[in-house]
C-alpha cells in the first residue's frame, strides 16, 4: 500500500514576483487517509423478495419494504427505522426492472442480478458484475478489494447460483458463508503459518508464469487461447497474493469484544 509522506493543500499557487498560477488538482492534494472515508458499494439480493402491499393496503407502513410518499418527506416503513440516522444520505428507488430477468422466475436470478446477462443466452458468456467493476476502482487502496459473501457458499450451479459476483472472464467468484471464518479475515491477526504459506504461493506463482510463458510460445492457437486464459487467472491469483503480503503487517480495526 502506498503512503503519501506529504501533501498539498488545494489551494496551493506557483508564484514568482509577477504572476500568480493555481496549480490544476493533484493526488497528493486530497485529503490525508485519515479524513477521507473510504467509499464503499453494496449489492445485496433476496431471492423470495420483499414485501409489497397494495398502495392502499393499511400495513403498508407496518409490513411494506418501500417509504410512503415522494421527495425528502417520506415515511418509513417500520423494517428500515434502523438506517434513519442516515436518512439525509439514503434514496429509495421503485419501479424499477430488470429487463433480462423477465424471462425467468426472479428466484433465480442470483447469475444475473449484478451483470444483467440475458438469463436464457449468456451463461456461458458472463460479464463482469458491477460489485467487481466498482472494486476495481474503490478497492484498490484497501485490504479486500471486496467480499462476497452468501448464506450457502461456493457458487453451486447456473440458475442456482450462490454467488452475485462474476469476475472479468466472467467467471463466478466463490462465496464466503463461514460466519467465523469471514470474522477472522476482517479482524484475526495472520499467523506464522499463514505468513509463510504466502511467502510461498508467491514463490510458485512466479515459477508457474515464467514456465508457462516458454510453453505458450509452443503452442497453437486454439491452445494458446485457453492457456491465455488459464494465465489470467494465476495473475488474479498473484495479485491477491501481493495485497495480502503488502497488508499483512497492517493493523486491523479494534473491535469491541462485548
Amino acid at each position: 500500500m502506498k503512503t503519501k509522506s506529504w501533501n498539498l493543500k488545494r489551494r496551493t499557487f506557483l508564484k514568482s514576483t509577477s504572476v500568480t498560477l493555481a496549480l490544476p488538482w493533484l493526488e497528493c492534494m486530497g485529503a490525508s487517509d485519515k479524513t477521507a472515508p473510504k467509499k464503499r458499494f453494496f449489492g445485496g439480493y433476496f431471492a423470495y423478495g420483499v414485501p409489497m402491499p397494495a398502495d392502499d393496503a393499511a400495513d403498508r407502513l407496518e409490513n411494506g419494504w418501500f417509504p410512503v410518499g415522494e421527495g425528502k418527506d417520506y415515511v418509513v416503513p417500520s423494517m428500515h427505522q434502523s438506517i434513519m440516522p442516515m436518512r439525509e444520505k439514503i434514496t429509495f428507488l421503485s419501479g424499477l426492472s430488470h429487463p433480462s430477468m423477465r424471462t425467468t422466475s426472479a428466484h433465480k436470478g442470483a447469475d444475473y442480478f449484478l451483470t444483467g446477462a440475458d438469463i436464457l443466452k449468456t451463461y456461458d458468456k458472463q460479464s463482469i458484475s458491477i460489485d467487481q467493476h466498482v472494486a476495481q476502482s474503490l478497492g484498490k487502496d484497501t485490504r479486500f478489494q471486496s467480499m462476497v459473501l452468501s448464506s450457502f457458499g461456493g457458487v453451486n450451479r447456473p440458475y442456482r447460483s450462490s454467488t452475485l459476483s462474476f469476475d472479468r472472464a466472467g467467471r463466478p467468484i466463490p462465496a464466503l458463508n463461514n460466519p467465523a471464518e469471514i470474522f477472522r479475515r476482517m479482524f484475526g491477526a495472520p499467523t506464522n503459518a499463514e505468513r509463510n504459506a504466502l511467502a510461498s504461493r508467491g514463490s510458485i506463482l512466479d515459477e508457474i508464469l515464467s514456465e508457462a510463458k516458454d510453453l505458450n510460445r509452443r503452442l497453437g492457437v486454439n491452445d494458446r487461447r485457453k492457456m491465455d486464459e488459464y494465465l489470467a487467472s494465476v495473475r488474479e491469483v498473484e495479485k491477491l497474493t501481493e495485497r495480502s503480503i503488502q497488508w499483512q503487517d497492517t493493523p486491523k480495526p479494534k473491535i469491541d469484544p462485548g
